[in-house]
């Protein structure tokens, strides 16, 4: 039951897997394919003294259209090409209206005197940290990969790969604003990903090398997920309109959830760091020590600069500029001194993981060629319906474990093993056959059989180790 339990387990990271690959790559094409427009300023809304709402510009990006055309931080915006624009929300609207690189009149008041201007209209162009975000993501994703696919039966294997999965899905998925159904599944995706990832690390932490007393059992365990639910379930109210909050703009209401998810990110990931730094203090064992040693300095490397340099300004009410951005270039430490916690000092028993580990990388890789061709031939990802979605996900996973089997085969007789490939195959079923006996002379018998028929020998003979007498006799 156990070992179904474990399939099942495994076959469902497969899946989640491919999907998590194949929605980041297509959210990385979209991001170079649709731009919105934009005028470079950050309109929010503010009420005014007869109660009324204004559309107030809080910030005019210095060189941007809106700059250039001679607007200003205080402007309250009435009209853009005629539309009349009550809210802030409705700026993106009338911008998708004019089109990129189009011109549009722009009415608003300044000091009580009614404004004309004319902006021709940009368009958004992704920050290069975006990008570089991705490439984050793939280095979560391989170490993952490379550890849960060959020792998924480690203990805590599994929890570090689903830590690897999420935090891949956290630097993957970037929402373009095209918000069709597909692009609400990547922001809502990253959301999650921005809870999820910094919680499990610190249940991670909590429970290498072995778990600590406060955790120990299912109940006392979830309770640590219970402040990233919590969460989650404030984005839903609000974002569903369950909640409202009349006293600041929606895009203030997004900003504050912003940075409460920021500070939720960094914190309980130096929560984690601190856990693991505790758990270094008290062991003995000196490889543990060195495991521990990484883990913690991983966490506190690319976090602690993130959270100087991005989150506190940003909670403090800073816009991010070009500056601020820079501190995402620590955020890559964490996975590479994970990786460099598993191959110096064996994090997951390296010496058995890479025989496997190459079996199940080009597995994948070879799933996502089915997964893309079968796309390819029935059109766009994000025109499909769930049912086509799904039907192609359940494709790619019955398909890779026979890919993945005879993969694993070949590297096998041709690279790893070689001659002694079929020696190792008898081993492995004898060893399978030997697990499941327990009866001393049925096992000999089995053990016998064996030899003879894979040494082609006529005789065989076994020394028996007497406990009590101290002394070896022949059977």
């Amino acid at each position: 039951m156990r070992e179904l339990k474990a399939q099942l387990v495994g076959a469902l990271l497969v899946v989640l897997t491919a999907a998590a690959v194949v929605c980041a790559g297509i959210n990385f094409q979209q991001q170079s394919k649709f731009r919105l427009p934009e005028d470079g300023v950050i309109w929010v809304d503010r009420s005014a003294g007869d109660g009324r709402n204004r559309v107030v510009a809080l910030e005019v990006t210095p060189g941007g259209p809106a700059d250039k055309a001679g607007l200003k931080s205080g402007d309250v915006l009435r009209k853009i090409a005629g539309t009349p624009i009550p809210q802030a929300t409705a700026v993106p609207q009338a911008l998708v209206a004019v089109g990129a690189w189009n011109k549009a009149e722009y009415v608003f008041e300044r000091g009580g005197v009614q404004v004309q201007a004319t902006v021709y209209v940009g368009e958004h162009v992704p920050d290069r940290a975006v990008y570089y975000q991705y490439l984050v993501g793939l280095a979560y994703l391989a170490i993952g990969i490379f550890v849960y696919f060959r020792r998924g039966k480690a203990p805590r294997a599994r929890h570090f790969y689903v830590l690897c999965l999420v935090s891949f899905v956290l630097s993957t998925f970037h929402y373009t604003g095209k918000l069709n159904n597909f692009d609400k599944v990547i922001y809502w995706g990253n959301v999650a990903a921005g809870l999820l990832a910094p919680t499990i690390f610190l249940h991670f932490a909590l429970s290498f090398p072995e778990p600590r007393r406060s955790i120990r059992g299912l109940g006392r365990s979830l309770l640590l997920y219970v402040p990233a639910g919590l969460m989650l379930a404030a984005y839903l109210a609000l974002a569903s309109g369950f909640v409202r909050v009349t006293a600041m703009s929606l895009v203030e209401v997004r900003w504050t959830m912003d940075r409460l998810w920021l500070a939720f990110l960094s914190g309980f990931y130096l929560l984690g760091a601190a856990a693991v730094a505790a758990e270094f203090r008290r062991a003995e064992d000196p490889i543990v020590r060195q495991q521990l040693k990484w883990l913690r300095n991983g966490a506190v490397w690319g976090i602690l600069p993130f959270t100087l340099f991005y989150v506190v300004p940003y909670l403090l009410g800073a816009v991010p500029g070009p500056y601020m951005k820079l501190a995402i270039f620590s955020l890559p430490l964490v996975p590479l001194t994970w990786a460099y916690a598993v191959l110096r000092y064996r994090l997951m028993d390296v010496d058995v993981i890479f025989q496997q580990g190459y079996a199940y990388t080009l597995a994948t890789l070879a799933v996502l060629g089915v997964f893309y061709g079968l796309i390819l031939s029935v059109g766009r990802f994000e025109d499909l319906s769930p049912t086509a979605v799904v039907l192609l996900i359940l494709i790619a996973t019955f398909v890779f474990q026979p890919i993945r089997n005879w993969i694993q085969e070949q590297l096998d007789r041709h690279y790893f093993y070689k001659d002694r490939y079929d020696y190792r195959q008898t081993l492995v079923e004898f060893g399978r056959e030997l697990g499941a006996e327990t009866d001393l002379d049925r096992m000999l018998e089995l053990v016998a059989d064996r030899l003879r028929h894979t040494l082609s020998i006529q005789h065989v003979a076994f020394f028996l180790a007497d406990a009590r007498e101290e002394r070896f006799y022949l059977e």
